[in-house]
C-alpha cells in the first residue's frame, strides 16, 4: 500500500487507498470473533481493511478467510504467559512504521490500556477501546478485580473513542457519565432465518426427530454458567422426559460439564456438538434456547436466536437491551432450576409460528447497515488523522491536540523515571 508520512513519522494513507485498522483481541473465536468476522465480511474493503493482533492461533479456516479478504493475523504471546514478551511483540506490530491509522482494542478489562498506550506513543491518532462484557471472570472481592477497576481511568485517557456492544457494557468499562458509542453485535439477517428443511435434516442426523430440543451455544467458561444449565435441564426432563439438550461450543470447562451431566444421570439426553459452523441450522432444529449467563456484554447468540423466532430464556444478569423482540424472557439466577424449567416449557411454540421478524433489522442489528456505519467512522476519523498526535507531543506546552489533557492526567500517575521516557521517544 502506498503511504505518505505525517509530522510524527507515522504512515498515513494516500488518497484512494483503504484505511487500515488493526483490531486487537484475545482470539478470533467466540462471540467477539464472530462479531468481528461478520463486520469484516460485510464492510466495504475497498475503503477499509482489517488486520488482527490476537493472543491465540485462529482456526485454520478463519486464517484462510482473513487472508483471502486482504487482511493479516498476527499472534503474540499472551500477557499471562509473558508480560514483557507480549509488550515487545506488540510494539513490533504497533509502531511508527506500521500502516494502521486506527487501532481498535476489544476488551472487557481495563488492563488493555497498555495496547492503547503503545499506540499513542507510536503516534496512532485514532485509538478505540471497545467493551464487550459487564464484568470479569475474577471474583469481585479479589485484589485482581479491584486492580482492574482501579485501572479504568487509564483506559479512558489512552483511548480517543469509547465503543461498547451495549450501554451496560459501556458503563462497566467507562463509567456512567462517559460518552459511549454503541456498536451493535449485528448479524447477517439473511443467513439467520428459520429453515424448516434444515430443522428436519439436523434432527434426523442427530436422531432426535420427535424430541423436544433445548439448546445452548457458547464457550464452556464460567460466564456461561453451564452447571446451572445442567440443573435446569435435569428439572426440565422431569417435566418432559423425551427432551434432549444440545450444547454447541468448546472451552476449558467442557470436561467439568460432562461430569455434571454424568452425575445428574443425563447421559444420552445431552449432546456435546463442539465448535460448529452451521449455527443457523442448529438454531432452526431447537425448540427452546436457554442462556443462564452470570454476565454478558450483549450476547450475539440471542440476537441470532431472535432472528429465527426461537423462544429464549436468559438470566436477569443479561442486559435487557437484548430484548429486540418478544421471543426473549428473563429469569433470576436466584430462582430455583425447577422454576426455570417450568418457565421455559411454557414458552414453546409450533415451528409454523417461528417466522423472522423485521424487528431485528429495524433495531439496527442487520450487519449490512451496521458495517456501513462503522466504515464511515473509520473513513472519517482515519482520513482526518493527519498531523501530530503522539504522547510526547501531547505533553508539550504547545500541543493543540484534543488528547493533551488526557496525556497530563496519565503522566501524573507515573513515577518520575517513566515520565522522562514517555516524553522523549517512542517505539
Amino acid at each position: 500500500m502506498k503511504t505518505a508520512t505525517d509530522e510524527a513519522g507515522t504512515p498515513s494513507p494516500v488518497q484512494g487507498d483503504p484505511i487500515r485498522v488493526l483490531h486487537v483481541c484475545g482470539a478470533l473465536a467466540g462471540g467477539v470473533g464472530s462479531v468481528l468476522m461478520g463486520y469484516y465480511r460485510h464492510i466495504d474493503r475497498s475503503a477499509v481493511q482489517f488486520d488482527f493482533l490476537t493472543h491465540s492461533e485462529p482456526d485454520p479456516d478463519v486464517r484462510t478467510e482473513v487472508e483471502s479478504l486482504g487482511g493479516t493475523i498476527n499472534v503474540v504471546t499472551p500477557k499471562t504467559r509473558g508480560f514483557m514478551k507480549n509488550i515487545a511483540e506488540t510494539k513490533g506490530l504497533i509502531n511508527r512504521r506500521t500502516p494502521h491509522q486506527v487501532v481498535h482494542v476489544h476488551t472487557a478489562s481495563p488492563t488493555s490500556f497498555i495496547y492503547l498506550l503503545i499506540a499513542w506513543i507510536a503516534g496512532k491518532r485514532v485509538r478505540v477501546a471497545h467493551s464487550h462484557a459487564t464484568s470479569l471472570e475474577i471474583p469481585p472481592g479479589s485484589w485482581q478485580f479491584r486492580l482492574h477497576c482501579a485501572l479504568r481511568p487509564l483506559l479512558r485517557w489512552t483511548a480517543t473513542d469509547h465503543f461498547a456492544c451495549s450501554v451496560a457494557a459501556g458503563h462497566w468499562l467507562f463509567g456512567d457519565d462517559d460518552e459511549i458509542r454503541v456498536i451493535p453485535n449485528a448479524i447477517d439477517t439473511e443467513r439467520f432465518k428459520f429453515d424448516l428443511a434444515a430443522r428436519e435434516r439436523v434432527r434426523l442426523e442427530l436422531g432426535i426427530e420427535d424430541r423436544l430440543v433445548v439448546g445452548h451455544v457458547g464457550r464452556f467458561v464460567d460466564a456461561k454458567n453451564h452447571r446451572f444449565l445442567v440443573d435446569v435441564f435435569a428439572a426440565f426432563v422431569r417435566l418432559e422426559p423425551q427432551a434432549v439438550l444440545l450444547l454447541v461450543g468448546d472451552g476449558p470447562l467442557e470436561n467439568d460439564v460432562r461430569r455434571a451431566v454424568g452425575n445428574a444421570g443425563l447421559e444420552g439426553k445431552v449432546h456435546f456438538l463442539g465448535h460448529r459452523l452451521d449455527v443457523p441450522e442448529l438454531l432452526s432444529a431447537m425448540d427452546l434456547f436457554i442462556l443462564p449467563s452470570n454476565f454478558e456484554g450483549l450476547p450475539l447468540v440471542l440476537v441470532e436466536s431472535q432472528a429465527l423466532g426461537l423462544p429464549s430464556l436468559t438470566s436477569t444478569e443479561v442486559t435487557r437491551e437484548i430484548a429486540l423482540s418478544d421471543c426473549v424472557a428473563f429469569e433470576s439466577l436466584a430462582t430455583a432450576p425447577g422454576s426455570w424449567a417450568e418457565r421455559a416449557l411454557g414458552m414453546t411454540v409450533a415451528p409454523s409460528e417461528r417466522l423472522m421478524s423485521d424487528e431485528i433489522a429495524k433495531a439496527g442489528y442487520d450487519i449490512t447497515s451496521a458495517a456501513r456505519s462503522l466504515a464511515e467512522f473509520y473513513r472519517s476519523e482515519g482520513r482526518s488523522s493527519g498531523g501530530v498526535c503522539d504522547l510526547a507531543y501531547c505533553l508539550t506546552k504547545d500541543s493543540k491536540c484534543d488528547c493533551a489533557q488526557e496525556a497530563r492526567n496519565l503522566v501524573r500517575l507515573l513515577p518520575a523515571s517513566n515520565k522522562d521516557r514517555l516524553s522523549s521517544s517512542g517505539p
